[in-house]
């Protein structure tokens, strides 16, 4: 086969609305694995906030973990590689965004913290009610996170800034202008995710291809969001989903269904014949291959 290694974002790609798996795509996932290919999940979240559905799946040996800033060994339970967030980073997004309305989360060691006001009502932050659900299901509360982050910057993994989706491209620009040695990016209207400068999925994905001996050329790589897009031109073939965003789809080799319609077991389908038959479904518009 020609490509060895399926690696996906989760949110709005890999899981359907309900932050699962749906029987097509579980289906579709445990017959690769069987068939020897290695499916890799890569997000933006930390490991303590990944669903069950994907950390109890048989055969899924490691994970790309907060925008690539973790590689973990998901049997084992543990970080076989990661970076950590230059102290002072903490101290610059503060200075910077002081006349802003925002609010911060955490990451240390696989878990996220925020403040308890946003974790209560992360409405007020301008986040979609339906958000709410994942992030007390996924975060810690803590009462001052502003605090919490400056106790903890030699600890961090990574930080998010939370800010209105009004402001969030304007803050967004200003970050990325003015802090040197990060790596900024989104992947939802309220966030901004700042990690080391030499993170990113595509760059987590490019560490442990080089940990397996996989080509880069070997790799299929799915996703959605801004987050995505520098890991869809790292693979050998980037297949974005039909709900996908602009950058998204502009590095995407593939477009096909969206999350909600299974769209990574439709490209499955079209690239792995030997594997799936004639089951093709109804996979979406195919672009030109760029590379």
């Amino acid at each position: 086969m020609r490509y060895k290694c399926v690696v996906s974002d989760l949110d709005k790609t890999l899981l359907n609305e309900e932050s699962t798996l749906s029987a097509t795509t579980w289906d579709a996932l445990e017959r690769l694995i069987e068939a020897g290919i290695l499916v890799v999940p890569a997000s933006g979240r930390p490991f303590g906030a990944f669903p069950e559905c994907i950390t109890k799946m048989d055969g899924i040996r490691y994970a790309i973990t907060s925008n690539g800033v973790v590689l973990m060994d998901v049997e084992k339970r543990e970080q076989i590689w990661s970076l950590k967030l230059q102290s002072q980073v903490v101290r610059s997004v503060f200075a910077l965004l002081e006349h802003y309305s925002v609010t911060y989360e955490a990451f240390i060691d696989g878990k996220a913290y925020t403040g308890q006001g946003y974790f209560d009502c992360p409405e007020m932050f301008g986040v979609r009610p339906e958000i709410r659900g994942y992030i007390q299901s996924t975060r810690h509360a803590v009462p001052d996170i502003r605090s919490f982050l400056q106790e903890h910057e030699k600890e961090l993994d990574c930080m998010d800034v939370i800010a209105n989706p009004k402001e969030k491209d304007e803050i967004l620009k200003l970050v990325r202008e003015t802090i040197p040695g990060i790596y900024v990016t989104t992947s939802a209207p309220h966030l901004i995710e700042i990690s080391d400068e030499a993170a990113g999925k595509h760059a987590g994905l490019k560490k442990l291809l080089e940990m397996l001996k996989i080509d880069p050329s070997e790799a299929i790589a799915f996703g959605d969001g801004d987050n995505d897009s520098e890991m869809l031109r790292e693979a050998g073939l980037g297949v974005a989903v039909s709900n996908a965003g602009e950058l998204c789809r502009a590095a995407a080799d593939m477009i096909t269904a969206s999350n909600e319609e299974d769209g990574v077991a439709e490209a499955l389908y079209r690239v792995f014949p030997e594997i799936f038959g004639s089951k093709t479904g109804g996979i979406g518009k195919r672009k030109g291959i760029k590379k």
